[in-house]
């Protein structure tokens, strides 16, 4: 199964400090502030697909900046779903 990341779209909730990210309707992921008394990062990001991780693969997942965990979520989704890494495909990574 291959899927157009580039067509994930963050959309901002603000009733509820959440951002969902969707593709076509679909949600794959989203990310929600965290109260200011959390230690562990201000933001809290879940993947919303059955993609079956273990617990060192699992979420949710703390950042500190929200364009950092939109970032870090984009990458993992397309690690686990495309595998691609850093831009390359798994076959050309493994060549290298």
């Amino acid at each position: 199964m291959q899927i157009d990341l580039s067509k994930l779209e963050w959309v901002y909730k603000s009733e509820i400090l959440t951002i969902d990210g969707r593709i076509d309707g679909v949600l794959f992921a989203h990310i929600t502030k965290r109260p200011g008394y959390c230690d562990r990062g201000h933001w809290q990001a879940n993947v919303d697909l059955p993609l079956g991780l273990d617990h060192q693969d699992g979420f949710p997942r703390y950042y500190m900046q929200l364009e950092t965990a939109k970032e870090e979520t984009e990458l993992f989704l397309d690690w686990r779903i495309n595998k691609v890494r850093n831009g390359y495909k798994k076959s050309n990574f493994l060549k290298e």
